[in-house]
C-alpha cells in the first residue's frame, strides 16, 4: 500500500512539474516573439541620412539620391562600399566622392584628388526597415509636399495623411491585410489595394493606380 501511495505521489509531482515547465516555456517564447529586434544604426545598416538642407537616401540597388527639403533631386550617387562607421558614394560625372560618416555624424566630400572636407553635419541616420518591421513611411506626394502611412500601435489599422486628407480634416483609415519580407499590404473602405514596397521604395495604389516614391521608413 505504501508503495502505491509513493508511486502516486511521484506521478502527481511529475504532472505538476510538466505544467509548470510548459507555462515557463510558453511565456518565454511569447516574450521572445513580442520583443522588438533593434539594429544598431551604423555604416553597415543606415539607408536614410538627414542634414540641415536635405536628405541622402538609398533607393535600392546601390543607388543613392541627394534631395533638398523640397524633395527635388540634386545629385545621384553610386554606393561603392560600406564599413562599420561609413558609407562610400561616388558620382562619376562630377568626379565627387562622399563619405557618410555615420559614427562621426558628418558627410565628407572629396573632389578628384583634393583632400576631404566636411560638407554637411548629419542630423539623423535611419535604417530603412523591411516589410515585417515597418510602422511608418513618408512618401513624396508631389514636388512640394509629402504624405505618410502610419500604423496605429497594437492594431492592423493604418492612417494615411497627405494634403488631400488634411483638406478633409482627418486622415484616411486603412486596414492591413498582410505582410511579407519587403512589403505591407493595405486596403481602404472601397477595397482599393495599396502596397508599401520597401524594396522598390514605392507606394502603389491598385494595379494601375498612382505610384509614389518612399522617402523614408521607420
Amino acid at each position: 500500500m505504501k508503495k502505491i501511495i509513493f508511486l502516486l505521489v511521484l506521478a502527481l509531482v511529475a504532472i505538476i512539474a510538466f505544467f509548470i515547465n510548459g507555462e515557463e516555456v510558453h511565456e518565454s517564447t511569447a516574450a521572445n516573439v513580442d520583443k522588438p529586434t533593434t539594429l544598431e544604426v551604423n555604416g553597415q545598416t543606415a539607408n536614410f541620412i538627414s542634414f540641415k538642407n536635405g536628405y541622402l537616401r538609398n533607393k535600392g540597388r546601390k543607388e543613392w539620391v541627394e534631395e533638398g527639403k523640397d524633395l527635388k533631386m540634386r545629385f545621384m550617387f553610386k554606393e561603392e562600399k560600406r564599413d562599420k562607421s561609413s558609407i562610400y558614394l561616388f558620382n562619376k560625372s562630377l568626379n565627387i566622392r562622399l563619405r557618410i560618416d555615420v559614427s562621426g555624424k558628418k558627410i565628407m566630400q572629396q573632389k578628384g584628388n583634393e583632400p576631404e572636407r566636411v560638407l554637411y553635419k548629419i542630423e539623423e541616420a535611419l535604417i530603412t526597415p523591411k516589410g515585417q518591421q515597418v510602422k511608418k513611411v513618408v512618401y513624396a506626394y508631389n514636388e512640394k509636399a509629402s504624405g505618410s502611412f502610419a500604423n496605429v500601435p497594437g492594431t492592423t489599422v493604418w492612417l494615411e495623411d497627405n494634403p488631400d486628407t488634411q483638406k478633409k480634416g482627418k486622415p484616411k483609415q486603412l486596414e492591413e491585410t498582410k505582410r511579407d519580407e519587403w512589403s505591407v499590404y493595405l486596403k481602404d473602405e472601397n477595397e482599393n489595394k495599396i502596397q508599401i514596397d520597401l524594396y522598390q521604395k514605392k507606394v502603389r495604389i491598385g494595379p494601375k493606380g498612382k505610384i509614389y516614391e518612399i522617402i523614408k521608413g521607420s
